[in-house]
């Protein structure tokens, strides 16, 4: 490896990106008057060294020898390049080394500088030699015997790549920060020490140190020159960061910074960046509301509320967004800074406008919906009084005062815009309509009565006298006629009023209004119809309205009762088509939607349809989310749609303890749709266990179902006691052939605890066999070889002696079995323990319980 080339390996491999050194240092050579013109280099070095063979004068030696070098070294670096031999770079360094040998009288700056530029071109000549360590102890040399010289800046600098291409950290470290010392550094040495420094530093796991050199860089570098090298900084600044304490981690480091210094902004914007590429939303968020609440004067502030707010958009978090909003608003409402008032201008609207929409459409709270959305207006007028789109946010305003029944309020903004646009005086005759068609206009004052009545007369003047205007008075008369049939709730009548005007009138600018209470009086017409059970006429209607409205709500519910009539009449198909669509437009009617398809299919006969839908109502907080989950693992399980059945089976068991019963059959059908997997099964088996365990009430099914999961398990120990040998030595097999019978014995107590009939009897003849077949592996365990007939014979009776317990306890507990023949049961593991009594005492049980039995069979 070239020294040329170590500064950008050494940044290849501590960040994984091309090196940002665009021009990374090279040797220096010695200055020297150039040979003559019309000599080739050969020749030169063949003059240098004639003359060197003929100098005596130790200072011409010393010169010629360093000339000399400087001619060899460039030669070798040419026969480098073209893969000839190297004989001039080792005769450059033989010459370098002479000279650096050799005593020589001259004045020591003058000496100084020829050494420290020698010793540098020493190392070159080696290092491209291949003589590497040679050339880090010439670099080495130089910096120790001249520090402050500027060669020693590039040299400190080749040594730590060289350190840190060997991971030897600390100690590239340490010639960072000597590069750093230099007075007068090259700046883009030193801004790649900064960096390197922070790798080092991060390398060794000292990260809240490795921040400040990293910061420098920051600070140091500019964007147009090393973008590359800043966009890797502010991405190992948010890593370490992320991997300590975030925000909180940022806070400290610069705490003591006032004001905060620009680059801050970048390191916060890192850090949020880094987050959402790790998909970790809320950190992400947090980056932005942490720098506004510790940094609320800083000039960037506002940015990251905006930067906020268009994440929470991208995430669909529109609620959340629309509180950032309105959290912009309180917080900069009073900023003179234009960026600001830019955003401050749209949140503010599009806040009105929500607010606006909400209470029209009768969501939430419908009284303070309008009182937010007046307010939000009455701040945007305030604000931006000469903006263009003022006459368009009074007319609102005046509709939102008229709604919340502020009539001067309303009167007064109808009555600047009224004589100036159309707009507003038609909204103003419908407004004085709908007075007149309720109470409200009872409860004005009089003078407020004159007002409305005399603002009404003037607007229908200025319509007889202006041809060309929009809206006639027939037409005004007209929507005067349709809207006192709404108000009185004739429908039908106002249906046909509605009608007219859009026919008459198409182009009208009210046209959108009309079609809205066209579709209104739609939708009261088919409440009417359905209640009557004429569900195909009140289908016919619904299905009119989403192409009349705008308005979101009404359109949904329409098609939803739609769907419904089609449903009362039986037209499966018809519905769910209508159903699937509805889904796909208005994704929040999910729940409804696979309720209303889980019905259908049911009554359609297609059950894994049936079941995908009710594993939709499972993923929601519907209130049958629960019945629904375990109705698909049953349905899935009969259709032999074995994945799909264990996975809700396994959903179901996994949220839900209650009822136990549910919760032990839906385990049952885990252990019976894994047959196969034994390792899955017996994890099963023992949370049924556990379920028992940790139930307030057990029941009888939990009880049962928890002693025959552990009675499998217990047989799992059973078998490994079996399997356990006992071999010679058996002072060595014996303990654990001992502890495996300890363990089924144990497991073996478990299952009779639960005192279950069934179970307890397949245990105690278990018990039983842990003794009896404890007694045979005694027995038939193998024979010391060395042991001589009457020596075998004791081993014998000791064997014997000490198999004789066991055999009388497996007796004991066989015979437990036996008793339960007086209490009327009957099953294989008494059946089993009799046959082992007949064998083992077959003076007393084989002729006896043979009697026994067949009683029992009769």
């Amino acid at each position: 490896m070239k020294f040329r080339w170590l500064m950008c390996v050494c940044l290849l491999s501590a960040c994984s990106h091309q090196s940002t050194l665009k021009d990374p240092p090279r040797f220096k050579t010695a200055s020297e008057k150039p040979a003559a013109p019309q000599l080739n280099p050969q020749q030169r070095i063949d003059f240098y060294q004639q003359a060197l063979g003929n100098a005596r004068n130790p200072q011409n030696i010393a010169a010629l020898q360093q000339r000399l070098a400087q001619l060899q070294l460039q030669q070798g670096e040419a026969q480098l390049d073209e893969n000839t031999n190297t004989d001039s770079l080792q005769r450059s360094i033989e010459l370098a080394q002479a000279w650096l040998a050799a005593p020589v009288a001259e004045p020591v700056e003058a000496r100084t500088e020829k050494r420290a530029e020698m010793l540098y071109q020493l190392a070159k000549a080696q290092d491209m030699h291949g003589q590497h360590q040679q050339a880090l102890q010439s670099l080495t040399q130089l910096t120790q015997q001249y520090p402050d010289h500027a060669l020693s800046f590039e040299s400190e600098f080749r040594l730590a790549e060289d350190a840190y291409s060997r991971a030897d950290y600390e100690t590239a470290l340490t010639h960072y920060q000597r590069v750093l010392s230099f007075a007068q550094p090259q700046q883009s040495l030193s801004i790649n020490a900064l960096y390197m420094s922070g790798w080092s530093l991060f390398k060794l796991q000292q990260y809240s140190q490795a921040l400040k050199p990293f910061d420098q860089v920051l600070t140091t570098s500019t964007q147009q020159q090393q973008a590359g090298l800043r966009e890797d900084t502010l991405r190992m600044m948010a890593v370490i960061a992320s991997s300590l304490q975030g925000t909180q981690t940022l806070q400290q480091f610069y705490a003591n910074a006032n004001p905060l210094p620009a680059q801050a902004m970048d390191v916060y914007l890192a850090l949020a960046n880094y987050y959402i590429h790790d998909e970790r939303w809320l950190d992400a968020a947090n980056v932005y509301r942490d720098f506004q609440q510790h940094y609320p004067q800083a000039p960037q502030a506002f940015q990251f509320q905006i930067q906020l707010i268009v994440f929470l958009e991208s995430q669909q978090q529109f609620a959340d967004a629309r509180q950032a909003k309105a959290d912009y608003v309180n917080r900069y409402a009073g900023s003179q800074q234009a960026e600001v008032k830019a955003s401050l201008s749209a949140y503010l609207l599009v806040l009105a406008q929500f607010h606006h929409h909400q209470a029209q459409t009768h969501q939430g709270d419908v009284q303070q919906e309008w009182q937010q959305a007046i307010a939000y207006y009455q701040q945007w007028l305030n604000t931006f009084p000469e903006d263009p789109k003022v006459p368009e946010q009074q007319f609102l305003l005046a509709e939102a005062y008229f709604e919340t029944q502020q009539f001067p309020q309303a009167i007064e903004l109808y009555s600047k815009l009224s004589l100036s646009s159309n707009k507003a005086a038609t909204a103003l005759l419908a407004s004085y309509s709908q007075l007149l068609a309720n109470d409200n206009f009872k409860k004005l004052s009089l003078t407020e009565q004159n007002r409305w009545q005399e603002q009404a007369l003037l607007q229908a003047q200025t319509f007889r006298q202006q041809d060309a205007a929009a809206v006639t008075l027939g037409q005004q008369a007209l929507t005067l006629k349709a809207d006192g049939f709404y108000q009185q709730q004739q429908f039908a009548q106002a249906d046909a009023t509605y009608r007219q005007l859009l026919q008459q009138f198409p182009q009208a600018s009210d046209s959108p209004q009309w079609r809205q209470q066209l579709a209104n009086c739609l939708y009261q017409q088919s409440k009417q119809l359905a209640a009557q059970q004429q569900w195909q006429q009140s289908s016919d209607l619904l299905l009119q309205i989403p192409a009349l409205t705008r308005d979101v709500a009404l359109a949904k519910s329409a098609q939803l009762d739609a769907a419904t009539a089609h449903m009362q009449l039986m037209q499966w198909d018809n519905a769910s088509a209508l159903l699937k669509k509805i889904r796909v437009s208005y994704p929040e009617t999910a729940d409804q939607v696979a309720v209303k398809l889980a019905f259908i299919y049911t009554q359609q006969a297609n059950p894994l349809a049936t079941a995908d839908e009710l594993m939709r109502i499972a993923q929601t907080k519907s209130p049958q989310q629960q019945a629904s989950l375990l109705q698909a693992a049953k349905i899935y399980a009969e259709q032999q749609k074995t994945p799909q059945a264990i996975a809700a089976y396994q959903q179901y068991v996994q949220t839900y303890n209650e009822p136990l019963d549910d919760t032990i059959r839906a385990l049952q059908q885990l252990i019976a749709l894994n047959a196969g997997n034994a390792a899955q099964q017996n994890s099963w088996r023992r949370e049924v266990i556990s379920l028992d365990e940790q139930a307030k009430t057990p029941t009888v099914l939990s009880r049962g179902q928890a002693a025959a999961a552990a009675l499998v398990l217990s047989q799992a120990q059973f078998q490994q006691f079996i399997a356990a040998p006992l071999t010679l030595p058996l002072e060595h097999s014996f303990p654990h052939k001992q502890q495996q019978m300890q363990n089924a014995i144990q497991a073996t107590q478990q299952v009779l605890a639960y005192d279950d009939a069934e179970s307890s009897a397949a245990a105690i003849y278990q018990m039983a066999e842990i003794f009896h077949q404890f007694s045979i592996s005694l027995l038939q365990s193998p024979r010391p070889a060395d042991l001589d007939e009457m020596a075998l014979e004791e081993y014998n009776l000791l064997l014997e002696e000490q198999a004789t317990p066991f055999e009388d306890q497996a007796i004991e507990w066989h015979q437990r079995n036996i008793k339960r023949l007086q209490q009327g049961q009957w099953n294989d593991a008494i059946a089993h323990s009799l046959k082992i009594l007949q064998q083992l005492v077959p003076a007393k049980y084989l002729r006896t319980e043979r009697g026994e039995v067949n009683a029992k069979n009769n």
